[in-house]
């Protein structure tokens, strides 16, 4: 199977299934085209009991990568809430970030990613309460500017 981005938007990934080509003209619709009905599946994220804080959702605006340096820049948080990088979003113990940090007045925070062995994988950038909840997730590629 090939994975691909998507032209209008490089955050969705593509699946193509081996041999597959465009459609022919003067055929009817078959089953294995290239169609985003056929190739593109959706990603959703579900959070149970998840309220809107009185200064709009948690969300990241700004994620800049300097090599295995990270520098986030979110809205929508109070202080105290963890911002970390992590393997998988709902798991702490799958952090690949030197320490998780805490949110500060600022709306800023900079993660730095130890082990170089990571660059170019994927990876979660979560806001999370102190018991764990997920507040905003996003996923980036190590050290890579998209």
């Amino acid at each position: 199977m090939l994975l691909c981005a998507w032209f209008w938007d490089a955050n969705v990934r593509i699946a193509l299934a081996p041999g597959v080509s465009c459609f022919e003209a003067n055929k009817e619709y078959e089953h294995g085209g290239v169609s985003p009905q056929e190739c593109i599946v959706p990603r959703l994220s579900v959070a149970a009991g998840a309220v809107a804080q009185a200064m709009g959702a948690p969300e990241f605006t700004k994620i800049k990568w300097l090599g295995l340096l990270c520098r986030i820049e979110f809205t929508g948080v109070s202080q105290g809430v963890l911002v970390d990088l992590r393997a998988l979003p709902g798991d702490a113990n799958t952090s690949i970030a030197e320490e998780a940090k805490e949110t500060g007045s600022a709306g800023k925070v900079s993660l730095v990613v130890a082990d170089e062995d990571h660059e170019g994988e994927r990876a979660h950038l979560v806001l999370a309460r102190a018991d764990g909840q997920i507040l905003a997730q996003r996923e980036v590629v190590v050290g890579r500017n998209r």
